[in-house]
């Protein structure tokens, strides 16, 4: 059985796609940079206490994992730029498969989670962030996937050129030179 992503031609039905995707890279960029800012502190520092209390697995990460994650999404985020910027394949694909594995491992993530939590509030709220950050990690999936197939497809230049088709509509072949000043 295959699996066929459905494509998109806008980003969140107002950007042009590499437009949005390219944005949504520096969002995330941004995102990525504050993130090891704070965890390089944190490493810097040696407290693993910033002064809020979630009580998640992300908690019980050593800093040094936590910021060794985020640089690993910052040069990812720096890969998709530069792809989506220069329209190149191979980067846009490594961010693509980047982005599966990291929507795999949300899942790990938020599975392991919901079973060392025994309340139910604390579980429910869990899920409705789950579906939120899953909801978003689709739509990037699919916007790259987008990307991807718009980019592979830009790759095959083919001309037709329909004046030739209306000028020698009842050409008999006779004289073949004389047409090719319009194909140019």
């Amino acid at each position: 059985m295959r699996f066929e992503w459905p494509t998109v031609t806008r980003c969140c039905f107002c950007f042009p796609l590499r437009r949005g995707i390219i944005t949504f890279g520096y969002v995330t960029l941004v995102e990525s940079l504050l993130m090891v800012a704070v965890q390089s502190y944190l490493v810097h520092d040696g407290s693993a206490y910033l002064g809020f209390e979630s009580n998640s697995i992300i908690d019980y990460l050593p800093a040094e994992v936590c910021l060794t994650i985020y640089l690993i999404r910052l040069v990812f985020n720096a890969l998709l730029l530069y792809g989506a910027h220069k329209q190149e394949l191979i980067y846009i694909k490594i961010f693509f498969y980047y982005s599966i594995v990291e929507t795999v491992s949300l899942v790990v993530m938020v599975v392991l989670e919901c079973t060392r939590i025994h309340w139910r509030f604390v579980i429910i709220s869990a899920m409705f962030s789950f579906f939120a950050t899953m909801c978003m990690q689709v739509y990037l999936l699919i916007l790259i996937y987008s990307l991807l197939c718009k980019v592979r497809g830009a790759g095959r230049h083919e001309c037709e050129n329909h004046i030739t088709g209306v000028v020698l509509g009842g050409y008999n072949g006779a004289a073949l030179g004389d047409h090719e000043e319009l194909c140019q």
